[in-house]
Order: structure tokens, then sequence, then C-alpha cells
């Protein structure tokens, strides 16, 4: 039978497990110099500060309540030249969906993609983005096709959910969804796909660099998860993405994507003697002695 202790922390510890994979996070977060793992908070809560209040839970005595803010992502800012490889050739079956927030680029600037050579005929094999002046394109072993009713500037510096497969491509921004559906490709890409530009046979496209912010990428084969990208803190400065599905991490080329963590804070309390006291640090022990009474 499980003291009330046990049942504390394990309650504590679902919830920061929740927060940290609906948030995206992986790896070891650092809050107020602690350190903790997403597989647990360990011995105990931190403080910080609260507002604003993004999540509660209550049960009898416990009250928690987190916050987690700004969302993290990674980032190639203006003027900066990088991107990141995926290291996934796709197939006619592949679908790609990326969460992001696209400030601007370079000539013809490209979220993602690949193709065999600098061709926009069918038979280049492409699987990609393209900002075509005021026009959002995308291939699928295709030529380039024109996302009806979007222009670039109706989704510059918004929150967008961007998929691609054989077949169909959207945009969705806010309740807005804007789409496409063309006949399926049948020419196959050769190469990985790259963030932040496109893969021209084993090259990036050299004026296709696109400013944005990346929160979550995910690829499906035939329908099934293959690759789930999330930001990384790699050190120094230096982020790239973690892979959940195969539990790696990719650099960009030039190490020049920068990149930014939300702020995971959780505030705990407990109620003695009919008050609401605040759970500081992993001393819980030494401040709450007689916890098991609870």
């Amino acid at each position: 039978m499980p003291t009330n202790k046990e049942i504390f922390y394990s309650k504590m510890n679902a919830l920061a497990d929740t927060i940290i994979s609906k948030a995206g996070l992986m790896g070891k977060q650092t809050i107020d110099g602690l350190t903790y793992s997403a597989s647990g908070l360990g011995n105990g809560l931190m403080c910080g500060t609260v507002p604003p209040v993004t999540g509660i839970g209550r049960d009898g005595n416990v009250y928690l309540e987190y916050n987690l803010t700004p969302r993290p992502f990674i980032e190639l800012k203006s003027g900066i030249v990088d991107y990141i490889n995926t290291e996934y050739t796709p197939t006619l079956d592949t679908k790609v969906e990326i969460e992001c927030n696209v400030s601007g680029g370079s000539s013809y600037p490209s979220i993602c993609g690949a193709r065999n050579a600098a061709s926009t005929s069918a038979s280049a094999g492409a699987l990609l983005t393209l900002f075509d002046g005021p026009n959002f394109d995308v291939a699928f072993g295709t030529g380039l096709i024109v996302i009806p009713n979007l222009r670039v500037t109706d989704i510059l510096n918004k929150d967008i959910k961007f998929s691609l497969e054989n077949g169909y491509a959207a945009v969705t921004e806010g309740e807005n969804v804007y789409d496409v559906t063309f006949t399926p490709g049948t020419y196959q890409c050769n190469y990985p796909l790259y963030l932040f530009t496109f893969n021209q046979a084993g090259s990036p496209y050299s004026t296709g660099y696109v400013n944005m912010k990346v929160y979550d990428a995910k690829i499906y084969e035939n329908n099934v998860l293959a690759r789930h990208f999330i930001p990384y803190d790699i050190g120094d400065g230096v982020w790239g993405l973690y892979d959940k599905v195969t539990e790696t991490i990719l650099a960009s080329y030039y190490s020049r994507i920068t990149g930014l963590g939300g702020d995971f804070v959780i505030n705990a309390y407990i109620k003695l003697d009919g008050f609401w006291q605040q759970i500081i640090g992993s001393d819980i022990y030494d401040i709450f002695p007689d916890l098991n009474n609870v």
C-alpha cells in the first residue's frame, strides 16, 4: 500500500511528464538551477514565477500549478545561411507536417524539401515547398503547383501548420485552411529532405533559405509516424532537432541555428493544518518531515 508521500510524488511526476510531453520537451530541463529529466521530477519540485498560470491540478490537499511559455522553437534568422538535413529520403507514400512561423527569406525561400535535379519538371522528383513571388508553391513528384487563394503575405509572421503528401497540400493558419488537391506524382525523390531550404541533388538550394521558427516537424510513411522532430538545445548556443522516434539529434550544417526553450515552472502547495503552504526546492523532506500524515 503506497504512502501518502509516495502518492504525492507519483501524481507530481505524472503531471510533469504530461506537461513535458505536450510541450514537446525532451532531454533535461534546468529550472531554477535544478535539473530534472523527462522521466520524472525526482525528489521534489521547485517554485518559480507563477503568472500566467496555464494549467492547474487539484487533488485533496495537494495543489499544483504550472506555466510553460513561450513554445520552444529553433530559428534561422534573417541574413543567416544554414539548414538541417533530416537524413530522411522520402517515397511516394511520404507525408510531411511542419508547424512553423515564416518571417521572410531569400529569392525563392523554401520551408523544406528535396529534388533530384535543378528543374521544375515532374521528372526532377521534387518533394518541396517554394515561395515563388506572391505564390506558395508545392511539388510532389510533379511540376510546381500553386496553392490557390493563398499569398505568402497572408501567413508571414503567423504560426502555421504545413502539410504535404502525394496528391494533397494544405496550410492552416488559425481557422483559415488553404489547400489544393492534385494528381499524385509518379517520380521518386532520391535525396533526403532538408529544412530551411531544399536539397537539390545533394546540395542546399543556395537561393532558397527561409527565415522561420520551427516548433514541430513530423514525417509519416504509409500513415505511420517515421520521424518526429522537436527543438533541442545542443549547447553553447547551438540548437538542432531531436527525433523522438529514433532518439537521435540532428545539428544544422553550419551550427548557426538558434532557438529558445520554454520556461518550465511548477509551483506546488500542500495544505497543512488548514493552511496552504508552498513547497520550495528539493528539500521538501526538511520542510515537511511529517508529509506521510498529510
